[in-house]
């Protein structure tokens, strides 16, 4: 209960571990990037990446998901260690209200 509390998003998140697959932009099988997924939701994914994404970045997402979003902006980066960030990505689809 304390969870629901100071959890202000509009979606549950669920425990989500799995290699995920992403480029920068359009489609390109030459600059795939790899990401290990931590939760996702509705509307949105948190993940561990080694390279370094800005805020408002747009990315293709190549791995299947449970939900049929393969678009994502880049919400939050958080350097998590010296080669390691965590990032806080919206579905591009559930950007809409």
């Amino acid at each position: 209960m304390l969870h629901d509390i100071y959890d202000k998003r509009r979606h549950k998140r669920h425990l989500f571990f799995h290699k995920i697959e992403y480029c920068l932009g359009p489609r390109s099988y030459y600059d795939i990037c790899n990401g290990s997924s931590i939760n996702i939701s509705e509307s949105g994914m948190c993940m561990y990446t080694i390279r370094r994404l800005d805020e408002g970045e747009d990315i293709e997402i190549m791995t299947a998901l449970p939900l049929p979003y393969q678009k994502a902006t880049t919400r939050w980066v958080v350097k998590y260690s010296h080669d390691l960030y965590k990032v806080g990505l919206a579905f591009k689809s559930a950007l809409s209200p």
